[in-house]
């Protein structure tokens, strides 16, 4: 496995890497974005990076099917930044306003890093039930 520090001042597709936000776990030196990922070239990390912009989901928001969406993030993550899911869900509000508002629920799980607990798992168990049931 490869890790590379990338200079702030750095571009992707004309986005300022600092946009990406990378976040350090307390256990870690180096930005977690850039230690899982087993890169060979500076030009693999940008690719990912270019990659993870095109499919973010903000961008197609407008888009999406007015249906139920449950967003859960931890709120220690360290591998996926809890604000880019804050905006999301600040961004579907706006969306969904009217009569589908709540068929959004977002919930910040405290202290929570990047893995599924089993209360989130059950919780999103008896939320699609609920959802199918409703």
């Amino acid at each position: 496995m490869h890790s590379m520090v990338i200079h702030e001042d750095s571009m992707v597709d004309g986005i300022p890497l600092s946009q990406f936000a990378p976040k350090q776990c307390a256990s870690e030196s180096l930005p977690t974005l850039f230690l899982y990922h087993g890169w060979d070239s500076a030009k693999d990390q940008y690719k990912e990076l270019y990659l993870i912009r095109v499919f973010d989901p903000i961008r197609k928001i407008a888009d999406l099917p007015h249906r139920p969406i449950l967003l859960q993030h931890g709120t220690s993550d360290c591998i996926v930044p809890i604000d880019g899911q804050r905006k999301f869900y600040k961004e579907l509000r706006k969306v969904y306003e009217g009569k589908s508002i709540n068929l959004v629920e977002f919930q910040e799980i405290p202290r929570t890093n990047h893995y599924i607990s089993l209360g989130m798992f059950e919780y999103a168990y008896k939320w699609i039930k609920g959802q199918l049931n409703g």
